[in-house]
């Protein structure tokens, strides 16, 4: 799983000093690591990337919910999934790298 750069500084917060559990530490982990975490601006240039817009296709778990694909500047392929909540706003439920599928179906939509 990756994180939303916003999850790692929720969790330290709520941690201040209390116990947390195992899945809140490993967060961490992998947070002060360098793994596995999708910062916000990635994000922004999967949406507003200049040479190539992000392809939307409905979330399979259905509802309001959409992915986006796309390439970061740097090259890094995510998975943004997020709702329409009007017109011109979305929010953004998360964010990680693309699966080996999603890649493939990325390639081949894009061309």
């Amino acid at each position: 799983m990756d994180y939303l750069v916003d999850t790692v500084a929720l969790v330290r917060h709520l941690r201040g000093g209390r116990k947390i559990g195992t899945r809140a530490r490993q967060i961490l982990r992998e947070a002060d690591a360098g793994e596995r975490i999708v910062t916000i601006s990635e994000v922004f240039e999967v949406f507003f990337n200049p040479d190539q817009e992000p392809l939307i296709k409905r979330s399979p778990r259905g509802g309001g919910r959409y992915l986006a694909l796309g390439q970061t500047q740097a090259g890094r392929y995510l998975t943004i999934a997020f709702e329409r909540k009007n017109h011109e706003t979305i929010e953004v439920v998360t964010a990680r790298n693309m699966q080996g599928n999603e890649r493939r179906w990325y390639r081949r939509r894009g061309k």
